[in-house]
């Protein structure tokens, strides 16, 4: 977790204009859906900036940023207001210092990328077998190309050469559960901004949606499901 001191404060000269760490910010939170690419770049939706990887959505007040959004292309955009609740019915505040003490002891593990491609064999068109005939007698067999695999070629997950935390530890704030990426992304958020408090505004279940406020920023959450399971993967309960 990389901390800034008093000594390592960038000067006036070198700090960043905020409105680019605004942009900086929804570029995390964008997704890598192939079948939904309003996902993969940040959006307006009324007078709001937001990006969602369908599991994370940030949202704040577009003027904040400078960049030219586009309008969100979802069929239906009033749907990802409604997924917003509008009421807010808490006021804790995370205990930063004990997150972060939590952070050295999680293990670190290659963050991967993916390299190649998915290729159809073009023998067996991606069935992975092919019929054999002789006279009147026809036999499907594998297909002698790929060897019943479907493809010529296939993409890979290979070490990019950076590393993050385990993002199988969990962390239980309140009530709900959640994914240690999401909450790393929250205090990378906040170091981002400045700021020296997260403060969760909204839960209600365990499993429905919770909502942090950093700043001028709110991220809403998707919490992972409790189960006995996964029990052991929790590093930290805030309560």
């Amino acid at each position: 977790m990389t901390k800034h001191s008093e000594n390592t404060e960038p000067s006036n000269s070198t700090k960043p204009v905020l409105s680019e760490v605004y942009d900086e910010i929804l570029k995390m939170y964008v997704g890598k859906d192939e079948l939904r690419n309003w996902l993969c770049k940040p959006f307006s939706v009324g007078n709001l900036a937001i990006a969602t990887n369908a599991h994370e959505l940030i949202f704040f007040d577009k003027k904040l940023t400078k960049s030219e959004l586009i309008t969100c292309e979802n069929e239906n955009p009033q749907i990802i207001l409604n997924n917003i609740p509008q009421e807010r019915n808490q006021s804790f505040v995370l205990d930063i210092e004990k997150i972060e003490e939590c952070f050295k002891n999680i293990p670190l593990v290659d963050v991967t990328k993916e390299v190649g491609e998915d290729i159809k064999c073009s023998e067996c068109l991606g069935e992975g077998e092919v019929e054999w005939e002789y006279e009147r007698w026809t036999k499907d067999m594998t297909c002698p190309k790929c060897d019943g695999d479907g493809y010529e070629s296939t993409s890979k997950q290979v070490p990019a050469g950076e590393k993050e935390i385990d993002g199988l530890k969990l962390i239980d704030i309140k009530n709900s559960r959640f994914s240690v990426l999401m909450v790393d992304r929250l205090l990378k958020v906040r170091n981002l901004l400045n700021e020296k408090e997260i403060t969760l505004v909204y839960q209600l279940q365990a499993n429905k949606s919770t909502i942090f406020k950093i700043g001028n920023i709110e991220v809403l959450c998707m919490p992972m499901m409790k189960t006995e399971s996964n029990n052991q993967d929790v590093v930290l309960n805030l309560a």
